[in-house]
């Protein structure tokens, strides 16, 4: 209960709602704008998602020790932001391309400034691909197990640590009622959001 309440959960949620207004803003960057080491920068959103969890889980672990930065939620936090920034840029990235720039040209001829243009033309636009990029930023903080493994402490193990320690060491049976729960969040979450797309695309 200590894992999946006051870790796992707390932390995705966090993740996801940092990560999200951080991707949308790379990818407005690397769609909308073109400058000088814009394809190293395309490269480095990308080098978390192909990189092995193990390797960058070991290096975030050095990195915080050089530092100085104690195991706790928040480095939890930073590390999960680190792997899941690149899929909120991939799929902002995706509906952006298919927003032509000219609807927000248009809403600045009749008035509206250059954030009222995005925010009320491009933002509903571009709608699934922020959702599918703040999930996608939950479920992989929420089932990561790779970087956990180096850096929970004491205290912040996370759900998917808590379960591979439990099957190491003992067969209790609440790995199977933790698992079914992981699912049905999940499964929830999903359906609450195709739900929500059926109900706006009916209005």
């Amino acid at each position: 209960m200590t894992s999946f309440f006051k870790v796992s959960l707390p932390v995705a949620i966090c993740v996801a709602l940092i990560s999200t207004p951080f991707g949308i803003l790379g990818a407005m960057g690397l769609v909308r704008y073109s400058f000088k080491g814009k394809n190293f920068l395309e490269t480095f959103f990308v080098l978390p998602m192909l990189v092995p969890e193990v390797l960058l889980g070991v290096a975030l672990l050095l990195f915080f020790i050089k530092i100085q930065l104690n195991l706790t939620l928040f480095s939890l936090i930073i590390a999960h932001i680190v792997i899941t920034i690149p899929y909120v840029v991939r799929t902002v990235s995706v509906s952006l391309h298919g927003v032509d720039p000219m609807l927000e040209e248009a809403a600045k001829m009749l008035g509206a400034t250059k954030v009222q243009a995005f925010f009320k033309v491009t933002l509903p636009l571009i709608r699934s691909g922020i959702i599918s990029g703040a999930l996608f930023s939950f479920i992989i903080s929420f089932g990561d197990i790779n970087l956990s493994l180096f850096l929970t402490g004491p205290n912040t193990a996370t759900i998917p640590v808590h379960i591979f320690s439990e099957i190491q060491w003992q067969g209790d049976p609440t790995i199977a009622a933790i698992s079914a729960i992981q699912i049905l969040i999940v499964g929830l979450i999903l359906g609450l959001i195709n739900k929500t797309f059926k109900i706006r695309m009916a209005l």
